[in-house]
């Protein structure tokens, strides 16, 4: 059995397809010449399920996959690489389409809640998009996204005041909100050597990146997604926060903590 589900202007073919070696159904992408199972989130001969409903112009297939601890999460293929897509903070995810601008949309459920809520994805960074309506859009609950266009423009359907609709999103702001994925770590280091804290953010470029020291005080020239604090001191323990700000709203990560200490050998 297979089953073929999208197609771009190539001619390619994203679809699923029963492996009987595994017993399972298993994405596929058809070149036009070869038919190729892509495995799992475990890898490309992953037994433990996968399926596929989307490729765009650059051969990029979107769908669900199941991964190590055995959730079904979103996911993103190209040339043999599998991308863990992952989710709003609950257990599950799928992703139903994508544009030539590689901007994904699906459904995902929220940490403690078996709901769905529809969702966008740029650059691997998966944001609710009932976060993104506007005022005018009071009484929706948006449910699935199944498709976007190369214009931004979203259809899928959810509920309107309680009652199931069909609904048609119009991106009136092209972007999203800065949202971090890797927050600061707290580091220990010795007098005199070096401390470095690290973000991972994601969200619609350009981000820009300004550090603070104790909330209050803005550290100058910190401005990128890395800080190094050389030749640390006992003044330099605290708190050390970013604030990430782009076009579309800003977020402050949590604090990152440094412990400078003097080790000294008699």
């Amino acid at each position: 059995q297979s089953f073929a589900y999208g197609i771009n202007v190539a001619g390619q073919v994203a679809g699923t397809a029963y492996n009987s070696n595994f017993k399972s159904y298993e994405a596929l992408f058809y070149d036009n010449t070869n038919l190729i199972l892509l495995g799992d989130l475990t890898g490309p001969n992953g037994s433990g399920g996968s399926g596929a409903f989307a490729i765009n112009s650059e051969s990029r297939i979107v769908g669900y996959a199941v991964n190590g601890t055995g959730q079904y999460h979103a996911f993103s293929w190209r040339t043999n690489l599998m991308v863990d897509l992952g989710t709003l903070g609950g257990t599950f995810s799928e992703a139903r389409s994508i544009n030539s601008s590689n901007v994904i949309v699906g459904d995902s459920n929220l940490a403690g809640d078996t709901v769905q809520h529809a969702c966008i994805v740029t650059n691997n960074v998966m944001v609710d998009l009932n976060g993104q309506l506007d005022a005018s859009s009071n009484g929706w609950v948006l449910v699935q996204a199944e498709y976007i266009n190369d214009n931004g423009m979203i259809a899928g359907y959810g509920t309107k005041n309680g009652a199931l609709h069909g609904f048609l999103l119009t991106v009136t702001a092209t972007g999203i909100a800065p949202v971090i994925t890797n927050q600061p770590s707290s580091v220990s280091v010795l007098v005199s050597s070096n401390a470095t804290f690290t973000v991972v953010a994601g969200g619609t470029a350009p981000l820009a990146y300004r550090w603070h020291f104790n909330t209050n005080t803005i550290l100058d020239g910190a401005t990128n997604f890395s800080l190094t604090i050389t030749n640390a001191q006992a003044t330099n323990a605290g708190n050390y926060t970013v604030v990430i700000t782009n076009n579309f709203g800003s977020v402050t990560s949590a604090p990152g903590m440094t412990w400078p200490v003097d080790w000294s050998v008699t």
